[in-house]
């Protein structure tokens, strides 16, 4: 697959399904592009296309996008630069490849994509991320504007601005504490499990080695202890014919 192609449009049209994409991401079928930054969203609502980004990278490289890109406030004219709608059409190539070609609207088998920079887009948000209002920083305000009024404004508007960013981005921590816990939680229910069995199974060991030996032990005796003196009958008849002679005589 290629970026959006320039150049006239061949093979025929067609329409994409997740076999053709990376997968289905937040709703939203998502495909990386020639360069890695690049993602193509297959919708033509922009704050879609950044929340099955943000999915996308979640679950390719296990990180987690700034809140601010996923919230429902978004404001998609402050990341126009970054993610842009457009209508393309797509086309077949050689070995199962395809490439997007730019279309209007009511051009027969287009579709609405927005094609998103992540890299420029996430470190954009990185910039806007609000500093928190440390106890420096509160004084600093205070110290700026004399009048009471205008101190209480400038926090007013700090507060308006930074604390619903600052709280999403702490529950979301939250919840990603909260997964850790479970599955720290789970993997000690696991140990303990396996050292209950492990203990069972040594015991079982122990008691089956203790019986071998004692076999060996009872067989070794039999092999090793000479068998008890038994007379023989002709000799104890010919003692008694002996003694009887004797008496006789």
């Amino acid at each position: 697959m290629t970026a959006i192609s320039e150049h006239p449009a061949r093979g025929p049209v067609f329409t994409p399904t997740e076999d053709d994409m990376a997968g289905r991401f937040a709703g939203v079928l998502v495909a990386h592009l020639d360069e890695p930054e690049e993602l193509l969203a297959v919708t033509g609502e922009v704050l879609a296309a950044v929340r099955a980004a943000a999915a996308y990278e979640a679950y390719m490289t296990g990180e987690t996008w700034p809140v601010s890109l996923t919230s429902p406030d978004l404001d998609p004219d402050e990341i126009a630069d970054h993610a842009q709608v457009r209508h393309v059409t797509f086309h077949r190539t050689d070995h199962h490849g395809w490439i997007v070609h730019p279309a209007a609207p009511d051009t027969p088998g287009a579709v609405a994509v927005t094609w998103l920079d992540t890299s420029s887009l996430c470190d954009a948000a990185e910039q806007e991320r609000p500093v928190p209002l440390t106890p420096h920083r509160e004084q600093t305000i205070r110290d700026r504007f004399a009048d009471g009024g205008l101190t209480d404004s400038a926090l007013g508007a700090h507060a308006r601005r930074d604390v619903p960013i600052l709280l999403a981005e702490i529950g979301q921590l939250r919840a990603q504490t909260s997964d850790s816990r479970a599955i720290e939680d789970a993997l000690d229910d696991a140990c303990q499990e396996l050292e209950a069995q492990l203990e069972a199974a040594t015991s079982r060991a122990q008691t089956a080695q203790a019986r071998a030996n004692e076999t060996l032990r009872q067989v070794w005796h039999v092999l090793t202890t000479a068998p008890p003196a038994v007379s023989s009958p002709a000799l104890a008849e010919n003692t008694r014919s002996t003694t009887n002679e004797g008496g006789e005589r």
